[in-house]
């Protein structure tokens, strides 16, 4: 009898495992071996041309969920081949696309397409959310997105050669070409959703998403090189950790520290990071969040109370 109940418990373990987590639409992690085609494992080719490959390692980002985990697909600028992937429909709500990505040249170009999202049987002339990388003459970089028509950046704040967080919102609204698309790069995702980096709230609203290319075109359409990993995409933003002001990931002496400058207005905390700080909820940040979040470090609480 006891084997037959540790048996049950295993497979409703097995089950939980392989079961998605709640919001999750897509996850491409590249956990491939290194040198092989994109095409090789499921990402569909809709242009030819010099084939995306797997490069080792895999890039991080701190409190990123698909941080670290496999590899990455290498993108080169000027071999024009596309891969798509499929995922199911979303035509309602908000919709979240994240990935991370780490540039070594970029086009100086006002254009540098590299990703777009669409609907059923996509390609570059059907696509209906798009994100572009440019460069200045610095080397420093800006992020754009656009619906339809048009390219709204980000100022040139991003250096090449580092690991950046994008994250795509799509909002369907109820009206006529209302619909909303936000940007953010390398936003706290321990923090609750804060203000984009870019909205492009023009253009004709979209009437699916459901499939994601990456791109890798010439001519006016220049695509970075750049390696690109932790594909995700979920109908929420991410889960807060409250108690980790500093975006780490982790609940540590660090947050205490922050928090004590904080105190002293040494290094104010935002709102968003304020909240973070909050760590027994009662909408202050002051000794007693320093306190709390000691109580999480030696195990007394497992996570902040608030």
């Amino acid at each position: 009898m006891r084997k037959c109940f540790v048996l049950v418990l295993l497979c409703i373990g097995m089950l939980w495992l392989q079961t998605p987590l709640a919001g999750q639409i897509f996850e491409e992690n590249f956990d491939y071996p290194a040198g092989d085609a994109l095409t090789d494992h499921g990402w569909i080719e809709i242009r030819s041309g010099t084939p995306f490959t797997i490069s080792s390692p895999g890039l991080t980002y701190p409190n990123y969920p698909l941080s670290g985990i496999g590899n990455a697909v290498s993108m080169v600028t000027g071999n024009e081949k596309e891969v798509k992937n499929v995922f199911p429909a979303q035509t309602s709500d908000s919709i979240y696309i994240s990935f991370l990505m780490n540039i070594s040249d970029a086009t100086t170009r006002n254009d540098g397409v590299f990703f777009y999202l669409g609907p059923t049987d996509i390609d570059i002339y059907k696509r209906e959310i798009t994100v572009y990388v440019r460069k200045d003459t610095l080397d420093n970089l800006a992020f754009g997105i656009s619906k339809g028509d048009g390219t709204g950046y980000t100022n040139f704040l991003y250096p090449m050669n580092m690991t950046h967080l994008l994250v795509i919102k799509y909002k369907f609204n109820p009206g006529v070409d209302d619909d909303e698309l936000s940007l953010w790069v390398n936003p706290c995702t321990s923090a609750p959703e804060t203000t984009p980096d870019r909205m492009d709230p023009t253009g004709t609203d979209v009437t699916e998403l459901a499939e994601i290319v990456l791109s890798q075109l010439t001519a006016s359409n220049t695509a970075p090189t750049a390696l690109i990993d932790g594909i995700r995409i979920t109908t929420s933003w991410f889960e807060t950790l409250r108690g980790d002001p500093t975006c780490d990931g982790n609940v540590n002496v660090l947050d205490i520290l922050a928090i004590a400058n904080h105190i002293i207005g040494l290094a104010p905390l935002d709102e968003h990071l304020m909240d973070i700080a909050d760590c027994n909820g009662d909408g202050k940040v002051n000794v007693l969040d320093m306190v709390g979040i000691a109580n999480v470090i030696i195990g007394v609480f497992t996570e902040c109370p608030g």
